[in-house]
């Protein structure tokens, strides 16, 4: 026998036999149930050794439990007739040797309960047991320092050879459980069990199944052979880790500090990046005047601001950069200082830029102005070149001589003639002579 104690409940279905079914009833009716009881078949059974052999049983002081018609306390009144027996029992057992000792205090059936055809019975019992001699079958070592949210070491041995399997576990349960499966958390036993001698066997709980609540609590092993808790620790408490709220507390406070430095940061370097774009649309959008000193001019003043966009995003990148990192205790004053600085410097490139490209905008707008008063002069001029040719034209015409169609000869102009077309020609020649010279000096000056 493996247990120390064994309580055998149920419907054992013993009848009684050999009897008539007349004769039972009427002892029934005479309460004589000890006369019954010399027919019961499991007393028989248990004085020949065929069944419950060692088991105890106290004595039955109420009438038959079977068979009564349902909702009612009279017995079957079908064709069948069934006789009346003891089917229902309590017997109980403990392991020869020990020094254990069982003390029945009722015995008694519950007639009234009528929702079955057999009427209940039940039984109150003492145990008495003494725990200092009696050694338990898996023993474990004592548990300590153990923390909410930390893992946690067991250590148990298996004090007798008994089977043991994978499929052992061992339970965390409270301090008051009542209930096998009331356990918070479980591992797998060690298959090996009684093997590993005095060594014992360790188990580890995770930390992520460790409860979250402090507490008493104590561990339990189920054996899986018999189907039950074979050993049980001593109660051992579960704390807080030490200033945990506190650290908490720190933490929170960190993430919350690097989390507003870096959203400053951030809108700070959205600001100065639209900054920068409005000041690149306005320059792309602006009118260029078309000679090449002045595109040359235009494209180096871009490449200059441009460089110096370039060096304030590269600052401010490094500053995000060390952000990210993390800030150190000690260089938080630092950091601030740096990040107001290099802000700073950004804010000032970008106006540097924003007073560079109104210059340059103010510039080309005059020289766009005398280039259309230039252009407006040169118009006048040419007009007045043309009017010039075309009466000079009429008046040359109307000087040459008239040709005379009756004779065939043409006629000599004189010496005073030639001289004058002489004179003509050479001033007709001298006038864009002074013309081109003054268009040079226009050009000049331009």
């Amino acid at each position: 026998m493996e247990h120390d104690f064994i309580f055998w409940i149920g419907d054992l279905n013993f009848r009684l036999d050999p009897i008539e079914y007349e004769a039972v009833m009427t002892n029934i009716a005479d309460e004589r149930f000890q006369k019954l009881l010399e027919f019961d078949q499991l007393k028989e059974a248990q004085r020949e050794g065929l069944a419950f052999s060692g088991f105890s049983e106290g004595t039955i002081t109420f009438q038959p439990t079977y068979k009564f018609d349902k909702g009612t306390t009279v017995y079957d009144t079908s064709e069948k007739q069934r006789k009346p027996g003891w089917c229902d029992r309590i017997l109980w057992r403990t392991r020869p040797g020990a020094e254990l000792s069982v003390t029945q205090h009722s015995y008694t059936s519950l007639p009234h309960i009528k929702q079955s055809d057999h009427s209940p019975v039940t039984s109150t019992f003492s145990l008495q047991v003494d725990l200092n001699k009696n050694q338990p079958l898996v023993r474990f070592e004592p548990v300590r320092n153990w923390m909410c949210g930390y893992k946690g070491v067991a250590s148990y041995s298996v004090v007798m050879d008994i089977p043991t399997s994978g499929w052992d576990w061992i339970g965390l349960y409270k301090v008051g459980f009542c209930h096998p499966k009331d356990y918070h958390t479980y591992v797998w036993g060690d298959s090996a069990g009684f093997g590993k001698g005095k060594r014992g066997c360790l188990v580890l709980f995770e930390p992520p199944y460790m409860p979250d609540e402090p507490g008493v609590y104590l561990l339990c092993y189920w054996s899986t052979h018999y189907d039950c808790i074979i050993g049980v620790s001593e109660p051992f408490e579960i704390t807080k880790p030490p200033q945990l709220e506190e650290a908490i507390d720190a933490l929170t406070f960190d993430k919350q500090r690097r989390s507003s430095s870096s959203s400053s940061s951030t809108s700070t370097s959205s600001a100065d990046t639209a900054s920068e774009a409005d000041i690149l649309n306005q320059v792309d959008a602006e009118p260029t005047v078309n000679t090449e000193d002045n595109r040359e001019e235009n494209v180096t003043e871009m490449e200059r601001h441009e460089g110096r966009i370039e060096q304030g995003k590269e600052e401010a990148t490094n500053v995000l950069a060390k952000l990210d990192s993390g800030p150190t205790a000690n260089a938080d004053d630092n950091q601030e200082q740096s990040i107001a600085t290099t802000s700073e410097k950004t804010e000032g490139v970008i106006e540097q830029g924003k007073e560079e490209v109104q210059m340059k905008k103010k510039s080309k707008s005059d020289l766009e102005v005398a280039s259309e008063v230039t252009q407006k002069e040169e118009e006048e001029r040419d007009d007045q070149k043309s009017k010039e040719n075309e009466e000079h034209r009429e008046s040359t015409e109307s000087q040459l001589p008239v040709e005379d169609t009756t004779t065939s000869a043409e006629p000599q102009a004189s010496v005073g003639d030639q001289e004058k077309e002489g004179e003509k020609k050479e001033g007709t020649t001298q006038i864009p002579q002074e013309e081109e010279s003054v268009d040079a000096e226009e050009d000049e000056t331009y």
